[in-house]
């Protein structure tokens, strides 16, 4: 997904969207991808998404698309890091466990 494409989700329907950043708890408080913190929008590092099994990681993705009153089927994920690297193994992970979600191209630095 291009940053132009989520900026324009963002402000149209912003409710169909979960943002996962998964860098590292310090690089987001550093260099937040966005200004403030939404309630789509939620921090979980790339080992974390990587390590956990497919049940738990599914459980945790639900509680964060129910803080917008939806469910994961019901928003779009999207997956952002510093530049595409690691969303993008966390986004095969969420695919190896059958959880489609969109890749941030360029993740913070192309944003």
């Amino acid at each position: 997904m291009q940053s132009k494409e989520l900026k324009e989700m963002l402000e149209k329907n912003p409710s169909s969207l979960l943002i996962i950043d998964v860098r590292e708890t310090d690089e987001v408080a550093d260099q937040p991808l966005l200004p403030s913190r939404p309630k789509n929008y939620v921090n979980l590092p790339v080992g974390f998404v990587c390590s956990l099994p497919k049940d738990e990681l599914k459980a945790r993705l639900e509680e964060c698309a129910g803080q917008c009153g939806k469910t994961l089927d019901q928003v779009t994920l999207v997956v952002s890091c510093r530049s595409g690297g690691r969303s993008s193994l966390a986004q095969e992970k969420l695919k190896e466990h059958s959880i489609a979600a969109e890749n941030l191209d360029g993740g913070y630095l192309g944003w």
